[in-house]
Parts: C-alpha cells; sequence; structure tokens
C-alpha cells in the first residue's frame, strides 16, 4: 500500500527523487542531514517510519565519500526506528568502475562499498547501472 511507503532523498535537489515521488504520487519524506561545528554530521528522521517500507534514494553527489557515511547513519536510524524493510536505490553503483584491485595495492572499492551497506543490513539495493558483470556479485 501507498500509506506504507516512505521515500527519502539523500539530497533536496535531486531531480530523481523528485520524479520517483510524483509518479508515485507520494510525497518526499523529511529527513535532517546537519553538519556540526566540529564536522561531523547529524542525521534525523523527521517523521514516522515503523513499520514502514523505506525507499532512500540516493542521487550522484560532488562529495560522494561523505555521502556514503550520511547513507550509513540514516539506514542505521532506520533500523533503530523499526522500518519493516529498507530499499537504497543508487541510479549507478558507487565506485563500481574500480571493481577489481589491478594493482596489488590497489582496494576493490565496490567490494568495500558493498560491506559498508551490508554491515548496516539493508533489505535490499536497487540499482540501474553497475558499469561491470563482476560488480553484480557483491
Amino acid at each position: 500500500m501507498k500509506s506504507d511507503l516512505r521515500l527519502f532523498a539523500m539530497s533536496e535537489r535531486t531531480v530523481l527523487a523528485q520524479s520517483i515521488s510524483q509518479h508515485l504520487n507520494i510525497p518526499l519524506s523529511s529527513l535532517i542531514r546537519k553538519k556540526l561545528s566540529n564536522t561531523e554530521t547529524l542525521v534525523e528522521i523527521q517523521e514516522s517510519v515503523r513499520g514502514k517500507d523505506v525507499f532512500i534514494i540516493f542521487s550522484s553527489y560532488t562529495d560522494f565519500n561523505n555521502s556514503i557515511l550520511d547513507l550509513l547513519m540514516i539506514v542505521e536510524a532506520m533500523n533503530n526506528a523499526s522500518v519493516a524493510q529498507i530499499t537504497i536505490v543508487f541510479p549507478s553503483f558507487p565506485y563500481a568502475r574500480y571493481d577489481t584491485a589491478t594493482k596489488q595495492s590497489r582496494c576493490p572499492i565496490a567490494r568495500l562499498i558493498a560491506d559498508m551497506l551490508g554491515s548496516v543490513s539493508p533489505d535490499r539495493i536497487l540499482t540501474m547501472d553497475l558499469h561491470s558483470p563482476q560488480v553484480e556479485h557483491l
């Protein structure tokens, strides 16, 4: 049911989240991401999500590395708020172009991102562009 769905956008300026919201006729839910004076981030969900199916739309960022940490905090906050299910929506999977360690000293970072996401236990990760077949198995 639509009343059991909540859509969250990682950015207020995301065209994708606004398009999904309009297509489903479901308003974007409110989320606060506030940078504190010591450069740490505070994440706060602004409405009840208990028992709801939550979709977090993660659009591309200029500062992806900080945004992925924010996403991890948001998913953990959702888990603490007893949501029914969490789906993360990535238009493209982060660092998928760097899916293998081509040099011994290079980290296969797509695997690292997948492991970090797995640590906060989203129910699903939906992505449209994986860039390479190796990433499908993460």
